[in-house]
């Protein structure tokens, strides 16, 4: 097996396979989080296609694997999304059998495979994963927000159809999609809507089958989005993001970075410059590239530009620009290179806002520095993370006329110079400081990166795991249970009787247990119907400085108590034998009497230190 190793790679018996997309904004995350799951203890190997396949001189702590190519591997054409689309398609159907190899001969070696990792878009490796019976992990790279758009599709919203004038320029609310709007639906348009829509729901699909979702954001920025996902999505899911601030800015590009950037950079006063940059597949036609030039020139801002060559319909780099734009704008207030490094230059005190195409991973960097964004999105998720930026998160502005000098003037103006900038900056810089937060020891990022550490060791482990058994407060582990096929059998440590009650939490707020009464309403002796034996004076005492919280905390608690496998009761039958037949009419699972507890062993001391 033609393999490229490095001593003192860690043999632990804790080996991870990762299969990433060979594309630059997929690329780079899966490389993030391989160096994260090392930093673990874990050992990496990568399977890879020989297209855009990564560097191994730049990981000598990975393995590399090479995929056999079975026909001649085609590149795809970079300049037509749909052909990207239809190459995704195909090598999908062509890699089956190499990747089943692959993993084979790998899980006969010593170390074995504990566990799959592949980007979402490789979804031919679910099938696969379950023949070997490996877990898979889908890594998506792309925000929550957009995955939901995406999962939501189908024929009947016209995503891919055909869009009358009117309708393409139609801005009213898309609806079950919102905020996209219509004007945004009509840019998912590809030369292959037929091929789109076949890609994007084999994807939904074996994301959907997967052991678990890793996803490069933190929950702070898509709490709301993690609760709308959980329910058509019962896996476990790893927000363990941002990826790029757990080490360094790594060397995963696959074009060459310009450093003089940072030098330039250097010359100028904090949050003075601008950075554009679109990717490292966007395609420009001749006069868009034009209005953009004009456009930057006009608002007499500095500015850092990066062209790449060959990304201008017709040209190789900067044939399209007159003369007198390169003598006398460029020379004096801006500069333009090939590529730069961008997490540096979004990082440098002189950046004060980022022009960009709104991939995920462009959108990350900019929060995770505090920059303003103008956004040019110009075709899949690119279009949700635009509407968030703009109009969710409101950290920035959206072209809504494509490229048009004075509306780029205008936008640059609105982000660098004028008052509304200080608004998105004072926003974003709150992002900001929650990234920071979340990866603290205790956040919610470094949480969840425990969680799936965890995860990953037990599914690794021989005896592997027959049962999860959780205190009813643990409702969030219903749902990781269900993920990965696990049974749970609840502990319930209180007695049947004020279960029931809990249980009954959203009749709560209706029968005034967390209002206050008058002096003489709060001693009532009254029984409160349904909630018997108590009374109207007991409901005062269950008053909390935070009733709704309260409430919805018991609510998930008898919700997935009711989806358990099982439930394991401290108490005996002949104390409680009519709150048992109460409790079976709506919680049908099987109960288990088998308290009390203490007296099975003799007494031993279990003091908390």
């Amino acid at each position: 097996m033609n393999t490229t190793t490095t001593t003192g790679k860690p043999t632990n018996g804790h080996r991870l396979v990762l299969l990433p997309l060979p594309f630059q904004g997929h690329l780079n995350p899966m490389l993030q989080l391989a160096n994260i799951l090392h930093s673990k203890g874990f050992s990496i190997t990568i399977l890879h296609i020989r297209f855009n396949s990564p560097n191994p001189t730049n990981y000598p702590h990975f393995t590399f694997l090479p995929i056999p190519d079975t026909a001649g591997e085609p590149n795809p054409l970079i300049s037509d999304v749909g052909m990207v689309v239809r190459w995704v398609h195909y090598i999908n159907i062509s890699f089956v059998d190499p990747i089943r190899g692959c993993l084979e001969r790998l899980m006969l070696e010593d170390d074995g495979v504990a566990c799959l990792i592949t980007d979402a878009l490789w979804f031919c490796t679910q099938s696969v994963a379950d023949g070997l019976k490996l877990p898979r992990i889908v890594h998506r790279t792309s925000s929550i927000s957009s995955f939901l758009y995406f999962a939501s599709y189908s024929r009947d919203t016209g995503c891919f159809g055909s869009f009358s004038d009117e309708e393409t320029k139609s801005k009213s609310l898309a609806k079950g999609l919102e905020p996209l709007n219509h004007q945004d639906l009509s840019k998912f348009l590809t030369s292959d809507p037929e091929s789109a829509c076949k890609v994007i729901e084999l994807m939904v699909e074996g994301t959907k089958r997967a052991r678990a979702v890793i996803w490069n954001t933190f929950k702070e920025l898509e709490e709301g989005e993690l609760e709308a996902l959980s329910q058509d999505f019962p896996n476990p899911h790893f927000l363990i993001g941002p990826f790029h601030k757990y080490f360094p800015a790594s060397s995963s590009s696959l074009l060459a970075q310009d450093q003089t950037s940072i030098s330039w950079l250097d010359k100028h006063p904090p949050k003075s410059v601008l950075y554009v940059s679109f990717g490292s597949i966007v395609k420009l036609e001749k006069s868009e590239f034009l209005e953009i030039a004009w456009g930057l020139a006009n608002s007499k801002q500095p500015f850092l530009w990066v062209v790449r060559p060959g990304s201008i319909g017709g040209s190789e780099w900067l044939e399209p620009l007159p003369d007198e734009f390169l003598e006398r704008i460029v020379e004096g207030r801006g500069y333009i290179v090939k590529w730069a490094p961008q997490q540096d230059v979004l990082a440098h005190r002189a950046t004060g806002g980022f022009w960009t195409h709104n991939g995920w991973n462009s959108t990350l960097e900019s929060i995770c520095e505090g920059v303003p964004m103008i956004c040019s999105p110009a075709f899949g998720d690119q279009l949700p993370n635009a509407r968030y930026v703009s109009d969710v998160w409101k950290i920035g502005v959206e072209l809504q006329n494509g490229f048009e000098r004075e509306e780029i003037e205008s936008a640059i103006k609105r982000v660098m110079v004028n008052a509304e900038g200080l608004e998105f900056r004072n926003k974003i810089t709150n992002l900001k400081w929650k990234v920071n937060r979340c990866l603290e020891k205790g956040g919610s990022s470094y949480s969840s990166l425990e969680d799936l550490e965890c995860l990953e060791r037990l599914m690794s482990e021989d005896d592997g795991v027959a049962c999860l058994i959780t205190d009813a407060q643990w409702f969030g582990t219903q749902s990781v249970a269900v993920g990965l096929k696990l049974p749970r059998i609840v502990h319930r440590t209180s007695s049947i009787s004020s279960f029931l009650l809990f249980a009954k939490s959203l009749a709560l707020l209706d029968t005034g247990c967390f209002w206050q009464g008058s002096d003489e309403e709060r001693k009532s002796e009254t029984l409160v119907q349904g909630l018997e034996p108590l009374k109207v004076k007991d409901l005062p005492k269950l008053l909390t400085s935070e009733p709704q919280g309260v409430c919805k905390v018991l609510e998930l608690m008898a919700k997935a108590t009711k989806r358990a496998q099982a439930l394991i009761w401290n108490t005996f039958k002949e104390l409680e034998e009519h709150d048992l037949e109460v409790l079976s009419q709506d919680f049908p699972n099987p109960h288990f009497f088998i308290g009390p507890f203490h007296k099975y062993f003799p007494a031993h001391h279990q003091a908390a230190s």
